[in-house]
Formats: C-alpha cells, sequence, structure tokens
C-alpha cells in the first residue's frame, strides 16, 4: 500500500499520514494526535484546509472535516490547537480499490480514479454521486482500464483522467472534450503506464488550455486541445495537440511523479527525490 503525508493549505504544521497499517493518522508538529483505524487508506487530498478526501484500497472515497480543539497546557508543555479528523461521509460507487483522489473547492467537487477503470465526479457540499467517467467502456475492468491521475482546472472546471490507455479531458459536467490514446507510446509489455503525473497550467486570460503530462522517462509534454482538425462541413471534433516537449536530459531519468505550475513555473519532481523546474510561456 503506498504511503503519503499531506499538509492542509496554509497549516505546514499539521499533517495527515497514511498507508502504515492500513490506519489514517494526523500529526501536529511530527507529534501523533489521532489515529484511526481500519480505513485502508490509499489516497488523499485536501478540498481547503478543513475538508479532506480520502480513498481507499475497500472502494470507499470518505469526507473528512479537520477541526481544532484547544489542548490543555497542564497536558502538554506548548500551547495550541489539537487537530483531529471526524468523518462526514461514505462515498460507495467504485467496484475495486481507488487510486487517486483530487478535490476542489472552487466546484465543490471530488473526482476518485479507481482500478475499476472508472473516475467518478462526486458532490462535495452534499456529499452525492454525481456522475462516472469510464475507461473500460462501462462494463468493468478490462487490462490497463485502471484511472491512476486525475487533476481538476480550478479555472475552468475542466476533468483530466489518465490510465495506462487513455488520457480524457472532461467538462464539469462529464461531458467528452477530448481523448488521447496512449497505447503507441507504451512500451509492449510494460506494467507501468506511462504517463505518471498531470496538472493544468491555469491561466484565466489564456485562450490557450495547457495540461502537462510527466512520463516515465523524466519527460515532460505540454498538450492543449482544440476543433481546427475537424471537418468544415462536419461536427466539430476536439484532439489533443502537443504543444512542446520537456526532455529531461541532464536532470534526471527517473520518473516525473509530480508536476505543479506556479504562475509561468512548472515544478516538476521525480522518483528519485530530485526537484528541478521549466519556464513556460505560448
Amino acid at each position: 500500500m503506498p504511503e503519503g503525508l499531506l499538509s492542509p493549505p496554509s497549516r505546514p504544521d499539521e499533517q495527515v499520514q497514511w498507508g502504515e497499517g492500513g490506519a489514517l493518522r494526523v500529526l501536529h508538529h511530527g507529534m501523533v494526535m489521532q489515529t484511526i483505524e481500519a480505513t485502508s487508506p490509499t489516497c488523499a487530498a485536501f478540498a481547503d484546509r478543513d475538508t479532506l478526501v480520502t480513498g481507499s484500497s475497500d472502494g470507499i472515497v470518505r469526507l473528512w472535516r479537520l477541526s481544532h480543539a484547544p489542548i490543555p497546557t497542564t497536558a502538554r508543555p506548548r500551547k495550541g490547537h489539537e487537530p483531529s479528523l471526524s468523518l462526514v461521509h461514505l462515498l460507495r460507487k467504485h467496484c475495486g480499490a481507488v487510486v487517486c483522489v483530487e478535490a476542489s473547492r472552487a466546484w465543490s467537487i471530488t473526482v476518485s480514479g479507481s482500478s475499476d477503470g472508472s473516475a467518478i465526479l462526486w458532490d462535495l457540499n452534499r456529499g452525492l454521486y454525481v456522475r462516472s467517467i469510464w475507461h473500460a467502456g462501462g462494463n468493468g475492468p478490462i487490462e490497463n482500464s485502471a484511472v491512476h491521475l486525475v487533476s481538476i482546472n480550478e479555472s475552468t472546471g475542466h476533468v483530466a483522467t489518465c490510465s495506462t490507455n487513455y488520457l480524457w479531458l472532461h467538462t464539469i459536467n462529464a461531458r467528452p472534450i477530448a481523448r488521447l490514446d496512449l497505447v503507441p507510446s507504451t512500451p509492449r509489455g510494460s506494467l507501468s503506464p506511462c504517463v505518471t503525473s498531470i496538472a493544468f497550467h491555469e491561466r484565466e486570460y489564456s485562450h490557450l488550455g495547457i495540461l502537462a503530462t510527466g512520463h516515465a522517462d523524466g519527460s515532460v509534454a505540454l498538450h492543449t486541445w482544440n476543433a481546427d482538425g475537424a471537418p468544415k462541413d462536419g461536427r466539430a471534433q476536439w484532439e489533443f495537440l502537443k504543444v512542446r516537449n520537456l526532455e529531461a536530459g541532464e536532470y534526471t531519468s527517473a520518473s516525473a511523479t509530480a508536476l505543479k505550475f506556479v504562475g509561468e513555473t512548472l515544478w516538476v519532481g521525480d522518483s528519485s527525490g530530485k526537484v528541478f523546474r521549466w519556464m513556460v510561456s505560448e
């Protein structure tokens, strides 16, 4: 089971930790404040500083509320507020383990990806199922159909989901926009997904949408999408177009496992622990 450590926004002194022994832990200044057993968490994301979403190996998505209670000064040699998690909603729809989650407070949604080949949009406020996006065609799991990456564009609400076979782009209402076939770029017999990370470049002032994909060889590609190639007399068909390749080269040969845009800078983290950056422009 993968292990993880995540801090809520603007609270670097607090963390949630998962993976070891199938438990979820809340830490404050490195000290364990709370341990929640038997939740089997596999992934987690904060929608805001008080709302945590976790996925688990039992196929359940859980919504948590992070609250704070005063720490008695007689009990501990420091003042402050002790963080703790309380369960708000159990979301059941996946038929396989949840392997990735993302959440957006701006759009009040969370998206979870599963080994059953589905990505599900959930209403973050009401804790309700909204829609499913299938990489397996809706007929159950098929080879390489597990959705292992999801991302939400905070500016537009677009949702990107990725399996070994496909990279999909959908609207906030799960209407399909464009699909990129990844099979030709996947080595034959490879069990590891070629695309290892994804991230949107969010620029409200720009007409050009950008989705970055990190790859197992350490390279990064920038994609946009449009309908310029559609027949003039036919229905508009959107498609992904590659804008630019960022070759890792001398920087790394390890998988690009984390991508984050900060303004015009793309930060890339790889599986060896290195971090490097690229300047991105149209």
